[in-house]
């Protein structure tokens, strides 16, 4: 049985999608809250160095 909606949280729910909506959460929250430092320096180590230079060229960490 096909499971359809027209609400996006019953999608996200109901059809198996809860990590995209736990990633979505989180990247507002990052955006009201902030991240403590520590929490960022260690999550910026676990990014391939291509990802690095990307986001350096970007500008994220000016």
């Amino acid at each position: 049985m096909k499971k359809e909606g027209n609400d996006t949280l019953f999608v996200f729910v109901e059809c198996g999608l809860t990590d995209t909506l736990a990633c979505i959460t989180g990247g507002i929250a990052e955006a009201f809250y902030g991240m403590p430092q520590e929490l960022r320096n260690e999550t910026l180590k676990c990014l391939p160095e291509d990802l690095w230079a990307a986001l350096f060229r970007a500008g994220a960490f000016l």
